[in-house]
């Protein structure tokens, strides 16, 4: 199937490793809930809208702009496995349309290697709308979940990663559009041009623009073979799409040389188009425009960037292990600050700050949301 043109993105690097910034605030507000909280969007009106787990059951909870809890779901499968263990269900990512629709989606756990995909719709007050699920996943036939996504007037847009050991040639990631009433719209296979289709890819993350063009985020394996050496073959891709799904541009993010690198997370504003993620020296933010061109490129020492935000006023939230960073809107380092003990997974942003979700590394993990005032 035909298309987009690849560009390979040259890295223009901003000294971000030795760019001096204030220190950090502290949270403004905290919240615990669940076990981990995985993803974190904006709801229309100042709320904030979360996703992940309390125990074996996926959570979906949204605040107000306070902090008051507004409503809360939780949901697992039931019924038999292959294995006959108690089935469960992760939340990994959340979506919120424009009239407060929450979207969440994850991974279902049968017992087994494999597991399956889930998503589910509720209404602004936290009714259930509509609920889908892979096929096959109850008998360890699966081995895919919804990992990020993003809504608009239309529906809502997910990204879906297939799963295994090293870059087996079987894992492939796919975007894939629903209307508003779970009706399937579209999908795209996120493969890259150039490159055969019969090698590993995964999507991580997708966002839509206000005009409507979907941007998908994650990485392709430049080799077909999966063993010790080539696992590290690795570019990380960005892809822009039409509304309707069409491929209007793809650019990859590394060389043909032996690399390692992923893009975790996306978002966009305007025609600031960020992407976070890791490579085999270190965690870096992109900048790019709209177009695909880069722009400017921040790198730091230490865990992936997993979560980016681009806020009103230019101003650029980035999270990545415990740290949670500002640019200003010039790209210079505005503050920095330490989540001790924790994992900071994702970061959403509005006109008042920035929320950040994960979760506090005990021996049982704590789910957090983290609220920063702008």
């Amino acid at each position: 199937m035909r298309r987009g043109v690849v560009g390979a993105v040259a890295a223009v690097v901003v000294l971000a490793l030795v760019t001096p910034a204030q220190a950090g605030p502290s949270p403004t507000w905290v919240r615990e809930a669940g076990s981990t909280l995985q993803d974190v969007a904006s709801v229309p009106g100042g709320a904030i809208a979360v996703a992940g787990a309390k125990g074996d059951a996926m959570l979906v909870r949204v605040f107000g702009v306070g902090g008051a809890l507004r409503w809360s779901r939780t949901w697992r499968p039931h019924g038999p496995t292959l294995t006959g263990i108690r089935p469960t269900a992760t939340a990994r990512g959340i979506g919120v349309g424009p009239s407060g629709e929450v979207y969440v989606g994850g991974i279902l756990g049968a017992g087994c290697e494999g597991g399956g995909w889930f998503l589910r719709a509720y209404g602004p007050g936290g009714g259930l709308r509509w609920h889908r699920e892979a096929n096959g996943w109850r008998r360890c036939r699966s081995a895919t979940t919804v990992i990020g996504m993003d809504a608009d007037r239309a529906g809502v847009v997910v990204a879906v990663d297939s799963f295994g050991c090293c870059d087996d040639p079987s894992s492939e990631g796919w975007v894939r559009a629903y209307a508003r009433g779970g009706r399937v719209r579209w999908t795209d296979a996120f493969e890259v041009p150039g490159i055969p289709a019969g090698y590993s890819d995964h999507v991580n993350d997708v966002v839509i623009a206000g005009e409507g063009t979907i941007y998908a985020v994650g990485r392709v394996s430049r080799t077909a073979e999966a063993d010790l050496d080539d696992r590290f073959d690795r570019d990380a891709v960005v892809r822009a799409l039409s509304p309707g799904g069409r491929p209007i541009w793809t650019r990859v993010i590394g060389t043909r040389a032996a690399a390692w690198e992923d893009a975790y997370a996306v978002d966009v504003r305007g025609r600031r188009l960020l992407v976070g993620g890791t490579s085999r020296e270190s965690s870096w933010l992109r900048e790019l425009t709209t177009s695909g061109t880069l722009r400017r490129t921040w790198r730091w020492w230490g865990y992936g960037v997993s979560g980016v935000a681009a806020a009103p006023g230019g101003a650029t939230y980035a999270v990545a292990g415990k740290i949670v960073r500002k640019l200003g809107p010039g790209g210079s380092l505005v503050w920095r600050t330490k989540l001790e003990g924790a994992s900071a997974l994702s970061v959403a942003a509005d006109a008042g700050g920035a929320s950040v979700v994960g979760h506090i590394n005990r021996p049982e993990l704590d789910g957090r949301l983290w609220r920063f005032t702008a």
